[in-house]
């Protein structure tokens, strides 16, 4: 009796743990994943998949997001008696990287600034050619607006003043003249305004035109310093062991973008799987972002392996020795790093197409940081041939390149030159316009107009009022003026 009753408090104790387990096993897995360094939030667990979702994982206070992973329960321990789990398929699934990427490192940071990418490589500024190109559009596009302004707006107005004007000049009768000045005055009250306006768009068009020309001095400076620096890396005359000495640094003039984001997003990214595989937690894969980042064995250190795959960046990742090894080779470019705590080890294989007509030369390049010394060595090797081929080509860079870009310079300067004084021209039809509107003795004659026919119109012509008066007759005139409101 007593063996039964044994039994079932045995029973009931098991059922007990089983229940607890079930009710709180979010808790208890919770707890078993936590660590003084990382800790998954809100975990729910699935018994029958085996399986915990979370809503963020957080590794030395980095918010990783949200995620999935497999349980697979082990024991731990001298004796291997302490209940615990190990982790596989981590999967997480919104983890900014772009932020991770930016973030703040001291080691990382330094060495991607000492490489010798050029300052204004990155910063996107207007060519000659399209400052020329958009200038000459505008112009072209203000120069039409005045004209159908002038021949087609305002066109009706015009001639509503010449009747006004004629009315005036021919009338005898003082009241009829004040009559008529005050409504001349009505109309050419708003037709002067609408004028200005046109004028003062033209000016600060001619405005803007001058204070983006010295667009045009940089740029020459720019392509200035560009042909000086190119000279230098062709310069036959500094050899150094069938090297020409600096002759790498077209790899980072070319290429000196891609390398530096390639660079620090696998850094990165080194960083964040060195920061998890020290954690008092087996993990025994990672894919972030649906396979943007993957890292399998992260637990077997010399089977460690993974890569990046993310917008234009693909880089491999391995580890041996406790050294991270990082590789990435897209078209003429490829990238070996050998990244551990003391040492940098960077080589760079540029093939360079446009150097040598016809022929493409392998650069290389060795960047070494370690113990505060870093060092960008030229490990490129030229043949004989390219040599003096080199060598041409540095003969008409001083020459032909020099000459070339500065006759493109003056012809494009006299071509900003001459869309400004086109507009000048504009500007001085709009204030004969207008002197010859608030002249009372002058009318203003406009020619018929066509789209076709407004970019290449003349000034309007002015008359003379009393001039036509001694030479037609009263009926005469206004006939002539009946005739231009028809038109």
């Amino acid at each position: 009796m007593r063996f039964l009753k044994f039994i079932l408090v045995l029973f009931l104790l098991v059922l007990f743990f089983l229940l607890g387990g079930v009710i709180f096993s979010n808790n208890i897995i919770s707890y078993m994943t936590k660590t003084k360094n990382s800790e998954f939030q809100n975990v729910k667990f699935s018994f029958k998949n085996k399986e915990m979702t979370f809503d963020n994982f957080v590794v030395n206070g980095k918010n990783l997001g949200k995620g999935r992973a497999t349980v697979i329960p082990t024991r731990s321990g001298l004796f291997k008696m302490i209940p615990s789990v190990k982790l596989a398929n981590l999967k997480l699934e919104e983890v900014n990287l772009e932020k991770i990427y930016s973030e703040k490192d001291k080691k990382i940071d330094n060495f991607v600034e000492k490489l010798e990418v050029p300052a204004n490589s990155n910063k996107e500024t207007k060519s000659t050619d399209e400052f020329v190109s958009q200038t000459t559009l505008n112009t072209q596009v203000l120069a039409n607006n005045i004209d159908d302004f002038i021949y087609n707006k305002i066109r009706e107005n015009i001639i509503k003043t010449n009747v006004l004007k004629n009315d005036y000049n021919t009338s005898q009768d003082l009241k009829t003249k004040a009559q008529k000045i005050l409504d001349l005055n009505s109309e050419l009250d708003p037709l002067v305004k609408s004028i200005n306006e046109q004028k003062e768009d033209a000016e600060k068009t001619v405005s803007k035109i001058e204070d983006e020309r010295n667009l045009m001095l940089e740029n020459v400076s720019n392509e200035l310093e560009k042909l000086e620096k190119e000279i230098s890396l062709n310069d036959v005359n500094k050899m150094n062991n069938n090297n020409i000495q600096n002759m790498n640094l077209y790899i980072f003039m070319d290429k000196g973008k891609v390398i530096s984001d390639t660079l620090n997003r696998s850094f990165k990214i080194v960083n964040l799987v060195k920061e998890i595989e020290k954690l008092k937690l087996s993990i025994s894969n990672i894919k972030i972002n649906n396979g943007e980042v993957v890292i399998n064995d992260l637990k077997n250190p010399q089977n460690l392996n993974g890569y990046i795959s993310q917008n234009n960046l693909k880089a491999l990742i391995n580890k041996k020795d406790g050294n991270y090894q990082i590789s990435s080779h897209e078209n003429d470019l490829l990238i070996k790093t050998l990244y551990s705590d003391k040492k940098i080890d960077l080589v760079i294989e540029y093939l360079k197409n446009n150097l040598i007509s016809g022929k493409a030369i392998k650069l290389i390049s060795e960047v070494v940081s370690e113990n505060n010394s870093f060092k960008n060595l030229n490990n490129t090797v030229l043949t004989d041939e390219e040599k003096q081929l080199l060598m041409q080509k540095m003969e008409s860079l001083k020459t032909n390149d020099y000459n070339q870009l500065m006759t493109k310079y003056a012809e494009q300067t006299k071509t900003i030159e001459s869309l400004i004084e086109n507009v000048n021209v504009k500007i001085s039809k709009l204030d004969t316009l207008k002197k010859d509107l608030l002249s009372l003795d002058k009318v203003v004659t406009l020619e018929p107009q066509n789209n076709e026919q407004n970019k290449n119109n003349s000034l309007p012509n002015s008359k003379n009022i009393n001039n036509q008066a001694n030479e037609n007759n009263q009926t005469d005139k206004k006939n002539n003026l009946n005739s231009q409101i028809q038109n």
